[in-house]
């Protein structure tokens, strides 16, 4: 019985981190010239959370928000790199901006209701790779 549980405990803790882990994805320039990307925003989270994209190139983020009546934004607000983003989101937004510098910045919803925590704070962000 003890061996049992033990594997239950262990398989469900494996379960628990791989989910945990972020969802990669590469851009692929389209056939005008442009990097293109589905992101999924849901509740509080966005998928993929990890996006990598080459500098220079044009890139499209088509952000489609799955979560109803909860509003939601996507920020990115590194001025320094040029990238000052901050778009409310509808049903399906889409977001065009070009990555001059080389780095890792971060993408959030900045939404927060009263004294309760960010959507930011509870898991709603990401990381933009510029490569």
């Amino acid at each position: 019985m003890k061996i049992l549980l033990m594997i239950s405990i262990f398989t469900l803790h494996l379960i628990i981190a791989s989910s945990a882990q972020s969802e990669l994805s590469v851009a692929k320039i389209n056939e005008s010239g442009i990097q293109v990307i589905t992101i999924d925003s849901d509740s509080y989270s966005f998928t993929p959370d990890h996006v990598i994209v080459k500098a220079g190139v044009p890139v499209i983020f088509n952000v489609i928000n799955l979560s109803g009546f909860v509003p939601h934004d996507l920020i990115i607000d590194d001025p320094e790199s040029g990238l000052n983003i901050e778009q409310s989101l509808d049903d399906v937004t889409t977001i065009e901006f070009t990555p001059m510098k080389k780095g890792k910045f971060a993408f959030y919803c900045g939404k927060k209701l009263l004294f309760f925590e960010s959507h930011r704070e509870k898991g709603m962000h990401g990381i933009l790779e510029v490569r």
